[in-house]
């Protein structure tokens, strides 16, 4: 198949068929050629993931009014499915494990029941843009043999890598074929979880024009056609329609793809997660008031496409806390204040419980 048009294929248009001799022309028609193919890279992009995206059913996000984030218990234990259970928040993210083997069915169920009975909704935490190296499908040759979609370490987090995450290697782990039952995504859902958490969205940065390893320029597309074809699989291939998928960070994707694009993510995924929004810095904790601007800008459109931004900062001081779910709410967020280490469910600031 030949991408390079002819110089007589051109449009009028085109410097190489208007300006210039034949010297000029030839180059002109080269750069013509060049901006032609990443035309059609790009509009193959959108067009992929605008074809994945499957609709969210946005009806049981509209009832959560509160939120909590644990992935681990204090010093290595395991988490409690009973201590869970009791908690008052409407939706839970927790990780797929309890910390020492996956949660049954049976634990997702009796999480999922609020102790006055109602149903609360369990999202399982899923890192689509870096591989963790405690999970099941890591295998230790990848230490001394990267697999062509492992990139660098995660120096800030131990046992993470950054992954090529648009590479078909890392999406059959993530979400397998049409036909799989065992990728990890399946196993989320064989778990009776009601959706996931996904997490490092903002890869998309890493790997973008202006980011540290600027090796894909198609990075925006790349991650929002990676999220369609995941909701795909769990609402098609899986048939659970209702299936949620909430992603954290990355807000600003929208301002990268084209507005097709960006119309479609909004329309696959069923609200989005955002840390450090109205606190910012450097440190674990208490960080200093420092409302992103740009983010917040962000959050807002998915607020008015009726999507609930779940906000969470990492604060132990009352005052601050106080002021961060003010400001959070004033917003639209749904906020919770938390722990770094996301190894405890933390008193909210005006609850009881």
């Amino acid at each position: 198949m030949h991408l390079w048009p002819r110089p007589e294929q051109l449009p009028a248009w085109y410097p190489g068929r208007t300006l210039g001799g034949p010297r000029h022309s030839y180059h002109r028609a080269r750069i013509a050629r060049l901006i032609l193919l990443l035309g059609l890279v790009l509009s193959t992009s959108a067009i992929a993931c605008v074809a994945h995206a499957q609709p969210r059913s946005g009806k049981r996000m509209q009832a959560v009014r509160s939120w909590g984030y644990q992935l681990q218990g204090r010093q290595d234990r395991e988490l409690s499915a009973h201590k869970l259970a009791k908690s008052e928040f409407d939706l839970l993210v927790i990780d797929y494990s309890d910390g020492a083997a996956p949660w049954s069915r049976k634990d997702i169920e009796a999480i999922q029941k609020k102790p006055d009975g109602s149903r609360r909704i369990v999202l399982a935490y899923l890192s689509i843009g870096e591989a963790e190296d405690y999970r099941f499908y890591w295998k230790k040759k990848w230490k001394k043999r990267k697999p062509a979609f492992l990139a660098r370490a995660n120096e800030d987090w131990g046992g993470n890598f950054k992954v090529r995450y648009w590479m078909p290697e890392w999406q059959k782990l993530i979400f397998g074929t049409p036909s799989s039952t065992d990728s990890y995504l399946d196993r989320i859902i064989d778990a009776g979880f009601d959706g996931v958490y996904l997490d490092i969205i903002d890869a998309y940065e890493y790997f973008g024009p202006d980011g540290e390893e600027p090796e894909r320029p198609t990075a925006a597309e790349d991650m929002c056609k990676f999220v369609a074809r995941l909701a795909k699989h769990a609402r098609v291939d899986r048939k659970k329609k209702g299936f949620l998928l909430v992603p954290q960070n990355g807000a600003t994707i929208l301002d990268e793809l084209p507005e097709r694009m960006a119309k479609a993510y909004l329309k696959t995924v069923d609200g989005i997660g955002a840390e450090d929004t109205f606190f910012f810095g450097e440190s674990d904790h208490n960080n200093p008031l420092d409302p992103q601007t740009e983010t917040i800008d962000a959050l807002v459109r998915f607020r008015k496409a009726g999507l609930p931004v779940f906000a969470v900062d990492y604060l132990t001081k009352a005052k601050a806390a106080a002021t961060f779910v003010r400001m959070a709410k004033k917003k639209g967020f749904i906020p919770y204040v938390g722990h770094r280490e996301l190894d405890r469910l933390q008193k909210q600031p005006g609850t009881t419980k």
